[in-house]
Order: structure tokens, then sequence, then C-alpha cells
């Protein structure tokens, strides 16, 4: 609460993810919406871009946590993009992406607001007050230690809901771990399997999530995505002066 009110700061930036995020909810709903600040994490940090992003209309960024930069686990380019976007340098981000099916590889542009982050986060606001909305946006997913069939179920969880109608486009980015016992990952082929299956585009390749390469993406701004052979994807930094 200090952290958001406070009046002698522009960011609030989490030192890391892990759990407790959700339980931090009931009490932010206390606070009388301050003035917009850059809010920065990832993880399990997903919770609170939902609220962010729902409840207060903010715009966030999917980005590393603290303790990352802390530790020297960041590389220079992923220093420099940071910077960039903190310090307004440049106010958008753009990626080079890969089409996961055939309505991706077309060459049709795709623009709506983003939103998303850690899949397996995102399922424990099914059915709150900040739910995030599916309904003409682009959605977002990353993972880690998530194995096949949990992905899957996420997946069927959100169809039943209907959460997957008027979506403009998926991307994925960075799903980490989730072995089988015999040390291969399923992941890969459950995404493209699924995506197969979908009428809408869907991407992969974003720099995002709990890779070795962990790059700023911006939630609940406008994007751009231009389908073809090589897809690219732009989004507003969504960070105020």
């Amino acid at each position: 609460k200090k952290a958001l009110m406070a009046k002698d700061s522009k960011m609030v930036w989490c030192m890391r993810g892990g759990y407790g995020s959700l339980h931090l909810v009931e009490g932010i709903k206390k606070i009388k919406k301050p003035q917009n600040k850059i809010f920065m994490g990832l993880s399990d940090i997903t919770t609170l871009h939902s609220f962010f992003n729902q409840e207060w209309g903010w715009s966030t960024l999917h980005g590393s946590n603290i303790d990352r930069f802390a530790l020297g686990k960041t590389d220079k380019t992923e220093n420099k993009k940071f910077k960039e976007i903190l310090f307004g340098e440049k106010n958008e981000v753009s990626y080079s992406l890969k089409a996961v099916n055939a309505q991706a590889g077309q060459n049709k542009k795709v623009t709506g607001h983003i939103v998303g982050g850690n899949l397996i986060t995102l399922q424990s606001s099914f059915g709150t007050s900040f739910q995030f909305h599916t309904k003409g946006k682009i959605l977002f997913f990353e993972d880690i230690g998530e194995r096949a069939y949990r992905v899957d179920r996420v997946f069927e969880h959100m169809k039943q809901l209907k959460m997957w109608t008027g979506v403009k486009a998926v991307v994925f980015g960075q799903f980490t771990g989730g072995r089988e016992p015999d040390g291969r990952s399923l992941v890969p082929s459950l995404l493209k399997q699924w995506a197969s299956q979908q009428s809408f585009p869907v991407f992969s390749g974003l720099p995002s999530g709990h890779g070795d390469k962990q790059r700023p993406l911006p939630l609940n701004t406008k994007t751009i995505i231009q389908g073809g052979k090589k897809p690219k994807l732009v989004s507003q930094s969504g960070v105020r002066s």
C-alpha cells in the first residue's frame, strides 16, 4: 500500500515472484486508485498485473523482477531494452515471432490490447472481479515447470468458460521446464496441436517469461501483430514520463 500510494516514486518494481500475490488483492481493493505508476514484475506477480489492468485500467510491464538484476543474471541487451522503456527513450517494443498455425502465417495485421502473463497464475483469477477479459484482446501466455497435461487442462477450462470467444490472437512466450518423467517436454507439441484447432492466429517466440532472456512486454497497451512469413509484434510501452 505504501509503495502504491507513495508520492516520491514513479515505479513499483517487484523483488521476486514465487507465491502470495493473490492474498494481497483484498487489501488492494480497499485502496483508492492512486496516480498511475510504472508497475513491473512477472511469475506470481501476474495476479497483480491482472488486477491493475482490469480494475484500475493501468498499463503495466511484464518484465524481470529486481532480484534478477541484483544477482547479475541479465545481459547487455536486456539491460538496454529495460533502460529504453523505463526512462522513456523509446515508446514501444518490437519482437520477431513465429507462426504456429495457418492463420498466423497469413499476411494479415492484428490490432488490440495485449493481456495475460503466467498461465497457471491467471487461472486463479477465473471467476473473480479481476478476471482478465479476453474478447477483442491479444492474449499472452508463459509458464515454468508445468507439464503438457496441466497446460491443456487450463486451455480446456478456458474453452468451457467460453474465454476463447472473440480473441484476436494468442502469443506464447517461454514455456520452460515441465518435462515428463522420461525427460521429454510435450509442451511444444501440445501448443502446436492446440493452435491448429483455433480460428484465430497463434504465434510463439516472444522472449518473455522465465527463460534466460526476459524482455519487457507492456500489458494492457495497444499492440499490432503483422502475420506472414516473418511475423512481428509491436507494442506501445504504456510508460508515461
